[in-house]
């Protein structure tokens, strides 16, 4: 498997064409044209408000793109889905609709300001398919957390010094994998450095899951830093899963032997 990182030329003018298209006089023209609900591949998905950041990056069909594409490339169609960090759903629709009829999905996400958001675009982009939606956060323990809340849907994690917090319910990924059954489930995960936690600590919840697309971050769990390659590293430690895909920080990941 080739890993495929943009060179930095292509970086620099990504970099640049971001800039532009998240520039207020680009969101504002967005929001005037479209309000607060934007097209985003083959869906409609509403925003927190009319001109928000996420806007032109949904129009763009841009937001989450690595994961999205290995969604589309790799999640089996047969078997329930689990995501970590569902936001403002964007992913969620698009897992749903590639899932088979009548395959089950629960989304997890913390943030409490999006959640009814998340709850509406799925309702309108998945009617009539069993997606079930968590107000929670992921942890060691039930609970409850904090979670620090950001200026945009792309900018909450478990609290950091300094940052504006709220309480939210905290769930383990044992209790949300018991809601798919004894059977193999798809993890799909970003949830901006929590994942490491569940990567060390909570294995056991995973014996089932057969394929994860997981967006790693640098993080820090029990007082030790990891670096971005080190917590990709990581399912690979025990041998149990092999690495299939990547794209920089987002990487596909399958068990080599189920059952």
């Amino acid at each position: 498997m080739q890993i495929k990182n943009p060179p930095v030329r292509a970086k620099f003018l990504k970099s640049v064409a971001f800039s532009v298209l998240t520039s207020g006089l680009v969101r504002w023209l967005i929001g005037l044209w479209y309000g607060d609900t934007v097209p985003f591949r083959g869906t409609r998905i509403r925003t927190r408000s009319r001109g928000s950041f996420e806007a032109p990056l949904l129009l763009a069909g841009i937001y989450e793109r690595a994961e999205i594409d290995f969604v589309h490339r790799y999640l089996p169609a047969e078997q329930p889905v689990i995501e970590l960090g569902a936001s403002l759903g964007g992913n969620s629709c698009q897992i749903s609709r590639k899932l088979a009829a009548g395959v089950s999905m629960t989304c997890v996400e913390a943030n409490p300001e999006i959640v009814e958001i998340l709850k509406e675009n799925i309702a309108r982009n998945c009617e009539g398919r069993p997606v079930e939606v968590m107000h929670a956060m992921i942890g060691d323990a039930v609970g409850i957390g904090e979670l620090e809340i950001g200026g945009s849907t792309l900018a909450s994690a478990a609290k950091r010094a300094g940052s504006r917090t709220v309480k939210v319910p905290m769930v383990t990924l044992r209790e949300v994998a018991d809601r798919c059954g004894s059977g193999p489930f798809s993890l799909v995960s970003d949830i901006e450095g929590a994942e490491i936690a569940v990567l060390l600590t909570q294995q056991e919840a995973l014996k089932n899951c057969t394929l994860m697309i997981l967006e790693c971050h640098a993080a820090t769990c029990n007082g030790r830093a990891y670096t971005l390659e080190e917590v990709v590293a990581l399912p690979l430690a025990g041998g149990e899963w092999t690495m299939i895909d990547r794209y920089h920080a987002v990487a596909v990941y399958r068990r080599k032997h189920v059952g």
